[in-house]
């Protein structure tokens, strides 16, 4: 009799309560398995699993019982032997307790074939560790192989010039049947609303008008035309350019035959000359010598006015302004106001006198610039656009 009173007058435990202790028990036991990770000791680390699982969903891959996972944790010690995971928050599931946190470590081993590299690596990682109860079963990690294999060397940003070259080359008919048919639909859209070209002549280029204004959409960039190869008889191409307030970097570039001056007349100019950084205030003015690697951005919280000269003045800065701000309002830019390769390939044989990129080496680019241009030209891509030539877009257009 007093047993059966004790169990009735025993109070109910809250099932929020009972949630509550088992996410606590889920999450010591996370906290022990990465500690004894972290710490190597991956016979504690396997220790914390009911059933020892690893799935690594960027490969595929599935590491299934205590020996499977220890081949995987000793390959990634001998790859990188001071590998580390930093937990930066946790989050209650149902059955699982998800971990947002950054893998750490030095290649200094061989990894899935690939030999010593000395490279740091340091990018996010999600981890989904799901549990029947208490009792954690899978640990499922979440993470972009491509960060991980740029920082190691052994691939390329898509969105730099020197990526998009060695996608060219190193998957020409994919990229080739991607842009065919990119070109097909680009043709199929527009058939019978291009604009027509002006009236040309043999040798005709884009030229500058004094006083017209054209406008960057990817930097906010806005160009006023003050002196041309025309009205200076090729003696001084000068302009006045304002830029907003940001983060936007010009990329780095350098011109083949023209030295490059800015004056600020308002704001404050950064400009990166090789391994240098200046910043100008009002006032302030630099020039930048023939072949000299630059970059330039606003580094004040106000918007920058500059006066921007090239010397001599070349119609190709002209053509290369009107159709680099055009592809801008377009949205054919990445965000970093990268070109599509073959749009570039194309442009640079056409202005490649008055700038240039600094990768790939200098004397080189001809050689792997002018297959793609050809293959660029065959796609329907030109250096100049009559929608972007100034005169034929209206100010509607280019806001």
């Amino acid at each position: 009799m007093t047993a059966f009173w004790t169990a009735v007058a025993e109070p109910k435990v809250p099932d929020s309560s009972i949630h509550a202790n088992m996410h606590n028990r889920r999450r010591a036991v996370v906290g022990e398995h990465v500690a004894a990770e972290n710490a190597h000791d991956f016979e504690r680390c396997i220790g914390a699993f009911g059933h020892p699982r690893y799935e690594v969903m960027a490969t595929g891959e599935v590491y299934d019982g205590a020996k499977r996972v220890e081949v995987l944790l000793l390959e990634n010690k001998r790859a990188f032997p001071d590998f580390h995971f930093d937990v930066r928050r946790m989050r209650d599931a149902d059955d699982a307790i998800v971990v947002e946190g950054d893998f750490r470590g030095t290649h200094l081993g061989t990894w899935r074939g690939l030999p010593a590299t000395g490279r740091a690596i340091d990018f996010p990682l999600i981890i989904v560790f799901e549990f029947e109860a208490d009792r954690l079963i899978c640990e499922r990690t979440y993470f972009d192989l491509g960060t991980a294999l740029r920082q190691l060397g052994v691939a390329r940003d898509p969105n730099s010039r020197s990526g998009q070259i060695a996608m060219v080359l190193n998957h020409p008919l994919t990229l080739a049947r991607a842009l065919v048919d990119q070109a097909r639909a680009r043709r199929d859209a527009a058939a019978g609303a291009a604009p027509a070209l002006p009236s040309t002549g043999a040798g005709w280029r884009p030229e500058g008008v004094v006083g017209a204004e054209i406008f960057n959409a990817m930097s906010g960039e806005r160009l006023v035309f003050l002196q041309t190869h025309r009205s200076s008889s090729g003696a001084l191409f000068q302009a006045r350019i304002t830029m907003p307030a940001g983060h936007y970097v010009i990329e780095s570039h350098f011109h083949p035959y023209q030295e490059e001056r800015f004056e600020v007349e308002s704001g404050q100019l950064a400009v990166r000359v090789g391994n240098a950084l200046r910043y100008l205030d009002k006032g302030e003015d630099i020039t930048i010598p023939v072949r000299t690697v630059h970059s330039y951005w606003n580094a004040g919280s106000e918007p920058l006015q500059v006066l921007y000269e090239h010397r001599p003045a070349l119609v190709s800065a002209e053509v290369f302004f009107q159709t680099y701000f055009g592809l801008s309002r377009d949205g054919k830019l990445s965000p970093a106001g990268v070109m599509n390769t073959l749009q570039a390939a194309v442009l640079i044989q056409e202005v490649g006198d008055f700038i240039r990129p600094p990768k790939p080496y200098p004397p080189l680019q001809d050689a792997l610039f002018k297959p793609l241009a050809e293959l660029g030209r065959a796609l329907g891509y030109r250096p100049w656009y009559p929608q972007y030539l100034i005169g034929n877009s209206s100010a509607a257009e280019a806001e």
